[in-house]
């Protein structure tokens, strides 16, 4: 991997941390305390992920264990088309623990965890539109 060119899942999990950041500085007012502290959480895991990602060449990892990259860079655009448009508090904790498990699941190289993760991300997607 070049240095100039960090990798996608590197990039989209960067914008998703920034998207959930954005969400909570925009909806302060409407968040309990809890809801403040678990996005602000989610948004320093999301952004750990991203670093992680691009200093390991995560997707050279994964496509060598014949992970589908496609399935999570659709499934993780998607999450970022819906962070943006979601309004409901409920629905963005949801949406970002799914999005935080899959990230889990790249990290640790589980083929079945991936796979099961994508799936429930998109579930999830789905159902919060």
């Amino acid at each position: 991997m070049s240095d100039e060119n960090p990798s996608d899942l590197g990039k989209i999990f960067r914008d998703l941390s920034t998207l959930i950041g954005d969400f909570r500085i925009s909806n302060w007012g409407d968040l309990t305390e809890e809801d403040r502290q678990t996005l602000e959480d989610a948004e320093w895991t999301l952004l750990n992920y991203s670093s992680d990602f691009i200093r390991n060449d995560v997707e050279n990892t994964l496509n060598s264990m014949n992970v589908d990259l496609e399935a999570i860079s659709k499934a993780t655009s998607d999450a970022k088309e819906a962070v943006k448009a979601i309004t409901s508090v409920k629905n963005v904790l949801t949406l970002t623990a799914n999005i935080i498990a899959l990230g889990g699941a790249i990290t640790s190289g589980n083929v079945g965890a991936i796979s099961g993760a994508i799936g429930t991300l998109s579930q999830t997607i789905a159902s919060v539109k």
